[in-house]
């Protein structure tokens, strides 16, 4: 998969290249940036500066709105990666 800055199609900066854990509450990747542009350098420097960090796209296939009691947003139940 593609990891794109701020999920923009044409401003790829990266891949996913392997799932360490997935469940039914949790996906977690490990991803690389690719030494292809200067966005990419500056992504880098960033996330090294712990002042960006970055999440992969999904759509949401079936998600319920949270109660306050649940906090804020939604709970998304199923989904697919898109990028």
């Amino acid at each position: 998969m593609p990891l794109l800055w701020q999920h923009i199609h044409t401003l790829p900066i990266g891949k996913a290249v392997k799932v360490i854990e997935h469940s039914k509450d949790r996906l977690k990747l490990v991803s690389v940036l690719l030494d292809i542009n200067e966005l990419t350098h500056d992504a880098a420097i960033l996330i090294e500066s712990e002042v960006l960090r970055f999440s992969h796209g999904f759509r949401a296939l079936e998600f319920s709105e949270r109660d306050k009691a649940g906090g804020m947003g939604f709970a998304v139940k199923s989904f697919e990666i898109m990028e």
